[in-house]
């Protein structure tokens, strides 16, 4: 199995001497009821002591709430920001389905063409039959990679680096199949927008995602301290390698277990990328204005991908969710110290982005919310 887009064993960070009183939470809610978005959220995060990370609630465009909280970096004592940018994971796959839609819009590229029409290095173990959607919807029939040491890894700085390493033995599809959640589709899909495109995939994106809904980034990017960009590293409760090893979901007790390192992200399609809060709600802002692709096209696209495959969903590049609230689209995202989440209710005007550098601490934080929003309990009055 390839490791979670990472390469190498982290360091262990030892400070137990540094305090986290830098990031101070706000004392706990008073009995009163909350009567602001901000006041529920604060009260959800005080209620949630282990998160770290970056929490934004909006409706229409307008920020109703956010927090930023934690340490971007224990080792440097440098506390989240609103310019900390952190993994996204695989929330990168949505803006890599983008891509593809916004290449087919164009005629560029059709979601019905073989996919060793544009991989031919791949024509003899990849079935002619596996289309570009069948990638886009986890049902290629591809298996999992695996075989890459952390040296090799080490050394990738793009999708295309990624690329070039595959062997035919790696992409062998005998056809199409039932859902199989595979980063390997996005890494390829990733190639599919570069040969399609003439440029490289990352300037595709920064070009024709980013650029187009004024976004900072997201970055394809491995040091964890490049030029104006402040990374939120991301920690374990435990070492790396036990948690590598841990068949079952490892949490500390208390913020301060979240020291140990991991090893960085690995730039690729598949879910190698960083990105603020500030770049999400962009995101989500350009989609609900049609400024990347037509949300009701990607929306119909996710939804007849959810009929298919069943409601946990991820095809072309989205979940896809209908319930109480109305539709709710995007994607969720995890690797070791990182979970994400990224969604736009469609029809109810909101948008929700939770970031965290702590391994497994963004879900918690996001349920609630959702829940939230469920149950018409969000406070979203404009006032």
């Amino acid at each position: 199995m390839l490791r979670p887009l990472a390469t190498g064993l982290a360091a262990l960070l030892c400070l137990s001497s540094v305090s986290f009183a830098v990031q101070a939470r706000t004392a706990p809610p008073s009995q009163a009821p909350a009567t602001t978005t901000q006041q529920q959220l604060d009260a959800w995060l005080d209620a949630q002591p282990l998160f770290s990370g970056s929490v934004a609630i909006a409706r229409d465009g307008v920020v109703l709430a956010r927090r930023d909280i934690g340490w971007a970096d224990r080792e440097a004592a440098r506390p989240i920001t609103s310019d900390t940018v952190f993994s996204i994971a695989s929330v990168g796959k949505m803006v890599t389905a983008i891509a593809i839609l916004q290449l087919e819009a164009e005629g560029r590229l059709n979601l019905d063409s073989p996919v060793s029409d544009w991989l031919p290095e791949f024509r003899e173990t990849l079935d002619a039959v596996v289309t570009i959607d069948h990638l886009l919807t986890h049902t290629s029939g591809l298996p999992r990679l695996s075989g890459f040491d952390d040296a090799t890894l080490d050394r990738l700085t793009s999708n295309a680096d990624m690329v070039d390493l595959l062997t035919p033995d790696q992409l062998r599809s005998s056809g199409p199949d039932g859902f199989a959640y595979r980063n390997i589709n996005f890494i390829l899909l990733g190639e599919i927008v570069a040969r399609a495109s003439g440029t490289s995939y990352e300037r595709f994106i920064a070009e024709h995602v980013s650029l187009a809904a004024q976004m900072g980034g997201p970055h394809f990017i491995r040091d964890d301290r490049p030029g104006n960009h402040q990374i939120a590293r991301a920690y374990l409760p435990v070492d790396y390698q036990t948690w590598w090893d841990s068949e079952d979901a490892v949490e500390g007790s208390n913020p301060d277990d979240y020291h140990f390192t991991t090893p960085q992200v690995t730039p690729l399609a598949g879910g190698g990328s960083y990105a603020s809060t500030d770049d999400m709600l962009a995101l989500a802002t350009a989609l609900r204005q049609g400024d990347l692709v037509a949300l009701p096209a990607l929306a119909a696209a996710c939804g007849l991908a959810e009929t298919e495959m069943g409601a946990r969903g991820y095809g072309r590049g989205c979940s896809w969710r209908n319930d109480s609230y109305g539709h709710r689209l995007g994607h969720t995202g995890s690797t070791a110290g990182v979970q994400a989440r990224f969604f736009v209710y469609w029809e109810a005007g909101i948008d929700v982005v939770v970031l965290s550098n702590h391994e497994g601490q963004a879900a918690p934080v996001f349920s609630v919310i959702d829940a939230a929003i469920a149950d018409g309990t969000l406070i979203t009055d404009l006032r």
